[in-house]
């Protein structure tokens, strides 16, 4: 719902299971971790830890894998759910890889905008920081970005665990 839109678009394998397939997209729009989430896609909801949420049956996101979905789908990775940060997530493309084969390392392709600021309203606390700071808005600076997203989602992994 932030205006101008924030993406990311990645370069992931299909042997990426859905909790890291999370910890990439937060700590790519800098998320600290210090809240719980969830991932929907059409059929389930996803949740580590599983909570009793309201939200109807939950799954694990150790059990499932990116690829397991299809070009087109889409998924939603809601982070706090206090502030509600809100992230979509559409698959451009599959290629089948075995899941005792990686697909090699995963890489940060382009995007824009700095990322979310934990505790500060949401959305719409963001578009105030952003009245002051423009540097909220700015393109991303993949080169400069790609090892810092990979130490932050390693950081978020072991903060999840």
């Amino acid at each position: 719902d932030y205006q101008p839109a924030m993406w990311r678009q990645f370069d992931l394998g299909g042997d990426t299971r859905l909790d890291s397939l999370c910890y990439q997209i937060l700590a790519s729009f800098r998320a600290n971790g210090s809240h719980l989430f969830a991932l929907q896609d059409q059929k389930h909801n996803y949740q580590l830890p599983i909570f009793d949420s309201g939200l109807g049956a939950q799954e694990s996101l150790l059990a499932h894998w990116l690829g397991e979905y299809q070009p087109g789908d889409e998924l939603l990775l809601t982070y706090d759910f206090g502030d509600s940060w809100r992230f979509k997530i559409k698959i451009d493309a599959v290629t089948a890889e075995p899941r005792l084969r990686t697909a090699g390392p995963a890489k940060l392709l382009a995007g824009s905008g700095r990322g979310i600021i934990d505790d500060i309203g949401g959305t719409t606390g963001l578009a105030e920081v952003a009245k002051d700071d423009p540097t909220v808005d700015r393109p991303l600076s993949i080169s400069g970005e790609q090892a810092a997203w990979l130490k932050r989602t390693d950081q978020l992994k072991k903060h999840y665990r």
